[in-house]
Order: structure tokens, then C-alpha cells, then sequence
């Protein structure tokens, strides 16, 4: 089953998709669900957000419980706000080694009803994050966009603030992917060859990177915007929308390994393993 992760800006309606979703499942009574949530650490909003060695201690506790809790016969949803593109990224590695896929929904709102939500719960004197840690975490919040691999199919559920229950039509759609086995049935490696252990695995990437920064650092000085470059041994084309320079890639390389480090492409082949690596060339050179 599939792991749900809902995104958004503070006060955009997370935790109430959450647990409207939750309860349909649980109503069908079929599949076992969880709710993992920023709530499960016991601290408040401001603590959790303070600064970023804060920020990434919520994310590491977030995916340790996700990473407990996802299998192929549960439903995980990750209330959280999940702003970090990279994060996400990291979200879909692990739906991916639990033999199942990720759905995202990106609960959608204003910046400003989100401040004036955050304020309301300031004077109800519920949890709240502080002006300057609300406006710090609309700043950093990244956008998703279905032109990333990990982030379909994403769902977005519109909250204006005049019916925050309002999502009966984007719940719908949500609980029909989620049960969609034909989509459940297409992982990345539904071909996949017997698994390798991780020591061969990281040599099949560090080779794929190697021939893939190889090729393109030879064609770039002879290449212009707009061309597909064929990067061996690559089978998917890079997509030149701005020139790179030789710095630029190798530190894009690193931060591919940084993540792929924590979860090994095993039972990949190499051409499997550079096409990863040049989708994700192709969404830096697009986005930065």
C-alpha cells in the first residue's frame, strides 16, 4: 500500500486531510492505516523549527517512524510539512524499497490565510509557530511539481478557508490511487534483476556516474541550450536548458550520492542506474 504524503505550507489543511483520509480508510475497513505526524515527538512547532540542526532532527524522526510503519499491506500518510524537495525525494526511496509507491497531496493555500490560521491558533491558545518562524518556513517552502518522478501522481487539495472538510472530491481521488493496483504494479524495478548487496550496487552507480560525467563534460564545450545529449551509458537523453559548468555537475553528482547512499539502487542495471542519475541532472539544470 501506498505512502500518502501530505505537503504544504503551515496551517494549509495537512492534518485535517489527514484524518478525513485516515477515517474513509479505515470506514473500508480492508487495509491497516498510520498517521505519522511532526505531533508524535511531543514538542511544540517552534522547538521542532527553530533552526535547521532542529529541522533536521524532525525530518530524521519523521522517516525512522515512516520507515517502521510502511509495508506493502499498510497506509502510511506523512502529515507533515514536507517542504523540501529533497526530502521528498528521499520519501519516495523508501516507498520504493518497501515494494510500493508514494502519492503526494499538496494541501494548497495563501500565505496569508495560512498566517491568519497560525494567528487563530495563537489566541485559542493552541500550538503556533512564531511570526518569524512562519514566515522562515514560507520562504524555504519548495513546490512540488509532477515534472519530478517522486512527486506522482500528486493530488492538490485547494483550502480557502471558507470549509476546511471541504475535500471530499480530492479524498476520492486520493483513495482511488491508492487502490489502483495496475499503478502499484509499475515500480522502477518490475524487471528488476535478482538483488546484489549494497558494495556492488554503489560500484554499478559510482560506474554510471562516472561514464555519464565522462560523456557529458566531453560534448558540453561543442553543445547550446535546447540539445539532448546522449550520455552513454545512459539510455535517457539530458536536457541542456542551460550550460553547466564542470563544478556545477560535480557538485550535483555529490548530492545524488549523498542521497543514493542511503538507499542503494540494488537489483538495478547500469543503464537503469545512469538514467536515474540524469533525471536527476535534468531537474537541476531545469529548476536552478
Amino acid at each position: 500500500m501506498p505512502l500518502v504524503v501530505v505537503c504544504g505550507v503551515p496551517a494549509s489543511g495537512k492534518s485535517t486531510f489527514s484524518r478525513l483520509l485516515y477515517a474513509r480508510l479505515k470506514n473500508l475497513g480492508k487495509h491497516i492505516a498510520h498517521i505519522v505526524s511532526d505531533d508524535d515527538g511531543g514538542l511544540p512547532r517552534n522547538e521542532m523549527y527553530r533552526n535547521s540542526a532542529a529541522e533536521k532532527q524532525t525530518r530524521s524522526l519523521l522517516k525512522a517512524s515512516i520507515q517502521r510503519k510502511l509495508t506493502s499491506q499498510t497506509v502510511v500518510i506523512a502529515d507533515s510539512l514536507n517542504y523540501i524537495k529533497g526530502f521528498r525525494y528521499e520519501l519516495f526511496c523508501v516507498a520504493r524499497e518497501a515494494g510500493t509507491q508514494l502519492v503526494l497531496v499538496f494541501c494548497n493555500t495563501t500565505t496569508e490565510e495560512s498566517a491568519l490560521r497560525n494567528e487563530a491558533r495563537e489566541q485559542r491558545g493552541e500550538d503556533s509557530y512564531g511570526i518569524e518562524i512562519l514566515n522562515g518556513l514560507h520562504d524555504r517552502f519548495e513546490m512540488p511539481t509532477q515534472m519530478n518522478r517522486w512527486e506522482r501522481p500528486m493530488f492538490i487539495a485547494n483550502n480557502t478557508g471558507k470549509d476546511q472538510d471541504s475535500f471530499g472530491i480530492e479524498l476520492d481521488e486520493v483513495i482511488q490511487s491508492i487502490f489502483d493496483q495496475k499503478r502499484a504494479l509499475r515500480p522502477n524495478q518490475a524487471t528488476a534483476k535478482p538483488e546484489v548487496s549494497n558494495t556492488d550496487a554503489l560500484q554499478i552507480l559510482d560506474r554510471a556516474m562516472n561514464g555519464v560525467e565522462k560523456s557529458l563534460t566531453e560534448k558540453l564545450p561543442y553543445a547550446e541550450e535546447g540539445d539532448q545529449l546522449v550520455v552513454p551509458p545512459a539510455r535517457k537523453r539530458l536536457l541542456l536548458m542551460r550550460t553547466p559548468t564542470t563544478a556545477e555537475i560535480r557538485r550535483h553528482r555529490r548530492a545524488y550520492l549523498k542521497l543514493a547512499n542511503l538507499h542503494p539502487p540494488t537489483g538495478r542495471t547500469l543503464e537503469q542506474v545512469a538514467d536515474e542519475f540524469v533525471e536527476h541532472l535534468n531537474e537541476q539544470l531545469r529548476t536552478r
